[in-house]
């Protein structure tokens, strides 16, 4: 009797787990896709925040994101490092 009890216990654990993960993921996705489009805004604190952290001045002309599957894409264009 205790182990029917324990293996429905772990059955409706297993499944709660699996979709917490799954709605936690489809959380993230679509925050981040909906995060992304703004990346422009934030251009300027991006590069000084690359200098603070490098010593380095960057300067970039194109700055773009973009989300694949699970993962964000930036895109850099005219790149330039100076010191």
């Amino acid at each position: 009797m205790v182990w029917k009890r324990w293996v429905s216990l772990s059955h409706r654990l297993a499944w709660t787990l699996v979709l917490t993960v799954a709605v936690l993921l489809a959380l993230y996705a679509s925050l981040g896709r909906y995060a992304i489009q703004f990346l422009g805004d934030y251009r300027e604190t991006l590069l000084q925040e690359v200098t603070a952290r490098t010593g380095l001045v960057l300067e970039v002309e194109t700055l773009r994101g973009d989300w694949s599957r699970l993962a964000p894409v930036l895109t850099l264009e005219g790149v330039a490092l100076a010191d």
